[in-house]
């Protein structure tokens, strides 16, 4: 889930292992024909701006199942006498959705020399990939970003955009809002790095919208998070049993946004963190409560302490639990587990077998 979740070997090897069950990768010798290489090499010389002419160049592409974030992987390993990069796209029916591009020797070397100014490189990009793409939507972006010289958040009817500038680094997404509620799933995505796009994603068209009704308001939603969390929340620890708890009457924070249901279509949830009266075992200091506004139905509940950790054995019992005792109940959700899971593994063992064939 989005609203829970951003060197090596220990976390690289459960990653693997989490994701084992839930990704099968095919060898590039089984695959389909694919143009997917030639759609890179395009990618990321037309909207990257990279001088290819200037490397040799090794591929390797295989098939992915990925509960359909994307379904082919392509991992190319660029070499120069100044310059070594490495870079990874993946492919969603048959169109780029997601680049990375890790230099590993030396600068890239571009086309152009990109600007030092965050917006020209982002509208260059942006301008680039529209050629290269012919995306109806971006002109939309580029109308937002083209409304301010500069680099920050801002709204421009239901397009929302974000920045974060870290000392070399900048990074841009752009979302949109349905009917007032914000979207985290439909975005796009730049990253650049001293001026150099490093990173590229557009998941704007990935996700289905099954409703945006607000059945249950915001009063509700708190008096039905305080109840649940007071007569059903119960986590058993190593030193016992923690139920009964007593909420404070105001929430910490209460939110509404478009969550995944379930085969790639969202829903508007609410979320809600709820103070207790005082510190139970664990360091249990608080109860998360999402709530489906279209349903009333509560989806989640697990209790948090002063790290932000969550207590993994927190229940939503089966019985009643929405505002509308007729709400069906609606499917459960991994959020953004499953995918995160799945893009971490193939992102770091791709890469690092990959880095390890190209020193051999």
């Amino acid at each position: 889930m989005n609203l829970y979740l951003k060197k090596i070997a220990v976390p690289l090897a459960l990653i693997a292992i989490l994701a084992i069950p839930l990704i099968q990768v095919a060898s590039a010798q089984s695959m389909n024909t694919t143009n997917a290489p030639e759609k890179t090499l395009a990618f990321l010389s037309e909207v990257a701006g990279l001088d290819l002419s200037k490397y040799t160049v090794d591929v390797h592409v295989s098939n992915a199942s990925s509960n359909g974030l994307f379904d082919t992987v392509v991992n190319y390993n660029f070499t120069n006498a100044n310059s070594k990069f490495n870079a990874m796209a993946l492919f969603r029916n048959n169109a780029l959705v997601w680049c990375k591009i890790y230099p590993t020797e030396g600068s890239p070397i571009f086309i152009q020399q990109p600007s030092t100014d965050s917006v020209t490189n982002a509208m260059s990009v942006l301008g680039r990939y529209q050629t290269y793409s012919n995306k109806p939507y971006l002109s939309a972006v580029q109308n937002l970003l083209k409304s301010t010289p500069e680099f920050t958040n801002q709204t421009l009817g239901d397009i929302t955009q974000k920045t974060t500038v870290a000392e070399n680094t900048q990074s841009v997404e752009w979302s949109y809002t349905v009917n007032g509620i914000a979207n985290g799933y439909d975005t796009i995505n730049l990253e650049f790095e001293n001026g150099r796009l490093e990173f590229f994603q557009d998941n704007w068209n990935l996700y289905l919208i099954g409703s945006t009704d607000i059945n249950v308001s915001s009063t509700q939603t708190v008096q039905t998070a305080i109840s649940r969390a007071e007569t059903a929340y119960s986590t058993t620890l190593a030193n016992g049993t923690v139920s009964n708890v007593v909420v404070l009457a105001k929430p910490v924070f209460e939110t509404l946004s478009m969550q995944n249901r379930g085969n790639n279509t969202l829903y508007p949830l609410w979320d809600l963190l709820l103070p207790l009266d005082k510190v139970y075992s664990g360091a249990i200091t608080s109860v998360r409560v999402s709530i489906w506004a279209d349903t009333g139905q509560v989806d989640y509940m697990a209790g948090t302490g002063p790290g932000g950790g969550i207590q993994p054995n927190a229940q939503v019992p089966s019985s009643t639990s929405s505002v509308s005792s007729d709400a069906a109940k609606p499917l459960g959700y991994n959020f953004l587990i499953i995918p995160a899971l799945v893009c971490a593994a193939i992102v770091l063992v791709g890469y690092l077998l990959y880095t390890r064939k190209s020193q051999k």
